[in-house]
């Protein structure tokens, strides 16, 4: 039990490193490291759940909900 709980703390720690790293990224607003880590979740959730990578179109829609960017034209 207590290897799991490790292995789900390491596994959030990753993810939220991964959303820094988007973070860093970012060209025209900055955005909050917590709202690139929900649009990530938000992503990889719909990746696993909606065919053809649709997760991806998740999360723009959560950053462009959350911010003052666009919404993208589907």
């Amino acid at each position: 039990m207590g290897l799991v709980a490790l292995a789900a703390c390491f596994t959030c720690f990753t993810f939220f490193l991964r959303a820094r790293a988007a973070h860093l990224l970012n060209a025209e607003e900055r955005l909050s490291p917590g709202l690139v880590f929900s649009a990530s979740m938000s992503g990889y959730l719909g990746n696993a759940f909606l065919p053809a990578r649709a997760g991806e179109l998740v999360r723009t829609l959560v950053v462009s909900s959350r911010s003052s960017l666009s919404k993208p034209m589907f």
